[in-house]
């Protein structure tokens, strides 16, 4: 393990080889500095996890990072952060490569897209409550390989023939990562996060599948709603919010 202060930012950074998972590691390191924020990153997860459990795919090569934030606003808040995250990768990987095309778009509920197929996943946990809560925000992205028996189509920057090295996306993730922690300012200006991931949603205004663990239901993604819920449209101008789900499209689905 290596250690790297930011004073620029009073942030520091845990940079592993092998690590079980850099979630685990942030949450541990977070316990045992005191610290209010870092960041955690590895060359390889030997125990990456997904959302639901799911097994992540962890070889050398990719961008495995979280970080830990304590107390960063009222629990009830910290689902926000999921957004956080997603515009900052959106941001971060901008800024790392020539994407005049607006390849790059974002999926609900933390998924962000490059050339309509998932380049980056995104997975947060919380421990604790109260005056002690602990948020990790893990970040996985494909910069050299990416895994094919995924439910959504996946890619890779090098797939796409663009060279993009985990240390150089990690240095800009770092830097706008924490300008738009600046911005939301503990979840009070999630009006400006939320406006800013609309820009760039995949499918809004469009027919989409939203898939729980034991339904699908059809309709017209309307919105995004104040606490980060997507907004179905059903039919008789009904409507209903999902607070969590994996999103399709109907030529997807079988």
């Amino acid at each position: 393990m290596q250690e790297f202060y930011d004073p620029s930012h009073d942030i520091t950074h845990f940079a592993f080889g092998d690590v079980s998972s850099t979630n685990d590691e942030a949450f541990r390191l977070g316990e045992e500095t005191g610290a209010n924020r870092l960041f955690v990153t590895g060359k390889r997860q030997l125990a990456g996890r997904g959302r639901r459990g799911r097994p992540w795919v962890s070889e050398e090569g990719n961008l495995y990072a979280s970080l830990f934030l304590r107390n960063p606003a009222p629990i009830e808040l910290c689902a926000q952060l999921s957004f956080v995250a997603a515009i900052s990768l959106l941001d971060a990987i901008s800024a790392s490569i020539d994407d005049k095309q607006n390849m790059c778009a974002l999926k609900w509920p933390n998924d962000v897209l490059f050339n309509k197929s998932k380049v980056c996943g995104l997975l947060l946990e919380a421990r604790g409550g109260g005056d002690d809560t602990k948020i990790v925000i893990g970040m996985g992205t494909n910069c050299t390989h990416f895994p094919n028996d995924t439910p959504y189509p996946a890619t890779s920057f090098a797939h796409e023939n663009i060279e993009l090295s985990p240390h150089e996306l990690f240095k800009a993730l770092k830097h706008h990562f924490l300008l738009n922690l600046k911005m939301w300012d503990q979840g009070n200006n999630f009006e400006h996060i939320r406006k800013r991931w609309l820009e760039k949603a995949t499918g809004l205004g469009d027919e989409i599948v939203v898939r729980l663990e034991k339904d699908e239901i059809r309709g017209i993604f309307q919105d995004l709603d104040h606490d980060g819920n997507l907004v179905l449209g059903l039919s008789r101008g009904r409507s209903q919010k999902f607070s969590a789900g994996d999103v399709f499209f109907p030529s997807m689905v079988l």
